[in-house]
């Protein structure tokens, strides 16, 4: 269990977990770090590891609902928190 001090962009994001999992033909579970590219640019990240690849993210509320956004992120969960974030999860 591990969630990062703080946030980062999504670009940055995607090459900290390219570089974290050796990425090459694929990634870990149902993650690829790619997904992360689909957020807007100002988007704020912030990894961690719930016994799989998670996320909390901070977007403009106008990008998408929960749903759509875990459609577009293809992640397993897709859940509001109480600070507003929202977590995503892929097994």
């Amino acid at each position: 269990m591990y969630r990062a001090p703080f946030p980062v962009s999504p670009r940055e994001a995607a090459e900290i977990m390219e570089a974290a999992l050796a990425y090459a033909d694929g990634g870990y579970n149902a993650f690829e770090p790619k997904l992360l590219l689909k957020l807007p640019a100002d988007a704020q990240v912030i990894l961690a590891r719930e016994y799989s690849v998670c996320v909390y993210v901070t977007v403009n509320p106008l990008f998408a609902g929960k749903d759509a956004l875990q459609r577009k992120m293809e992640a397993d969960e897709c859940d509001f928190q109480e600070d507003g974030t929202l977590r995503l999860w892929w097994d």
